[in-house]
């Protein structure tokens, strides 16, 4: 049997979400014995030399997203005799006969969507319906969480034996660094010896503000002695934080990071005396466990889908009550039982996230659906 996979969101100018997901995947792909052909469909935005040479690629020429989706994929699909599709997001041919598998990782286009506009808002709402009807004729769905499967369930209103839940894998690549490797990095990037560290992005949802004020409400010998270290993309959504942080006298106390790579992200994780992820929402919730993967111990949201991943391993907060959050960051940081405890716990937790744990269930699934459909 022929699979394809969707691979345009291994991108050559930036590390995204989907992206890591494929690339842990592809990578595990390709070391295992395969019983099928696999064909790896990208753009000219693709970054084939993050993809596995074993695996056979092909490019397609995107100029629009909905013509490259229902024109040219359908085309090189009956092209190339594929079986099955599989997309590792919620974009698939809604017009072709060939089956297609996609991943659903949140619908937070839908729960957290804002409305500047108009034209947003009918962008939105064709958004929704055009994204619940490809959900509809989806052979299978892959989603990252026990949560995600509530949301896709209740909002799509789609059926609970076709929706598979798999949980993201962690990088190999994330676990505790050699301290004298950290500290060449942090040197190299000005960075103190000990910092309290958010890596995210800075969307609305995310509410790093909640953090920032958080900060400030630390006793002034605790921020004396930890900076907070801000890890992101640049966006326009950083202009709000930037302002929040001027407002506080904090700009000589929070150190704003871009441009972080996936090599250098473990060193910047092992190096953190603690990790906070304040968000409001998530399908799943990657940094926590990346973090708790390198020997740092977490405080994490209690919102979404983060209590089902990091379970006990992770001290909880209520992500809207900035005085609770400052003082369990008060708190870890001056127990060091606490603080070994909470590293223990988030290394031993991790494991069931590794990579040859969950990935032979989503190559199972894959294939599972191509020999039904054959």
């Amino acid at each position: 049997m022929k699979i394809a996979i969707d691979i345009r969101e291994i991108l050559r100018s930036k590390t995204t979400g989907i992206g890591r997901y494929l690339s842990n995947f592809l990578q595990y792909l390709s070391n295992t014995k395969r019983r099928n052909d696999y064909l790896l469909y990208g753009n000219q935005n693709t970054d084939y030399d993050a993809t596995p040479n074993t695996l056979k690629t092909k490019t397609i020429q995107e100029h629009f997203t909905l013509t490259w989706d229902n024109l040219s994929l359908p085309i090189n699909l009956r092209r190339d005799n594929i079986d099955l599709l599989f997309s590792p997001f919620d974009k698939a041919p809604l017009f072709s006969n060939i089956p297609y598998i996609i991943t659903i990782h949140d619908l937070l286009f839908i729960k957290h969507t804002a409305y500047p506009s108009l034209k947003t808002y009918f962008y939105n709402e064709f958004y929704k319906l055009y994204h619940r009807q490809i959900a509809k004729k989806a052979t299978k769905i892959i989603t990252v969480s026990n949560y995600s499967k509530k949301d896709i369930r209740e909002i799509y209103n789609i059926a609970e034996q076709k929706i598979e839940v798999i949980p993201n894998s962690i990088s190999e690549r994330f676990h505790p660094i050699a301290r004298s490797k950290v500290n060449s990095f942090l040197d190299n990037k000005n960075i103190d010896d000990n910092y309290i560290l958010y890596v995210g992005n800075f969307k609305p949802h995310k509410n790093v503000s909640t953090l920032v004020r958080a900060y400030a409400d630390l006793p002034s010998r605790i921020r004396e002695n930890n900076k907070l270290i801000l890890c992101g993309h640049k966006s326009n959504s950083l202009s709000s934080i930037k302002r929040i942080i001027d407002s506080l006298n904090l700009k000589g106390e929070i150190k704003l990071l871009h441009n972080i790579s996936d090599e250098q992200l473990p060193k910047l994780y092992s190096g953190a005396s603690l990790f906070v992820f304040p968000s409001l929402y998530e399908g799943f919730g990657l940094p926590p466990l990346e973090a708790m993967a390198c020997g740092t111990p977490v405080i994490c949201s209690n919102r979404t889908s983060l209590p089902e991943v990091v379970g006990e391993s992770a001290l909880l907060f209520n992500p809207q009550k900035t005085d609770v959050l400052a003082n369990k960051i008060s708190t870890v940081l001056t127990k060091s039982n606490l603080h070994q405890e909470l590293k223990n716990k988030g290394l031993e937790r991790t494991k069931k996230f590794s990579p040859k744990k969950v990935l032979p269930k989503l190559i199972q699934t894959i294939e599972e659906a191509a020999r039904k459909k054959c």
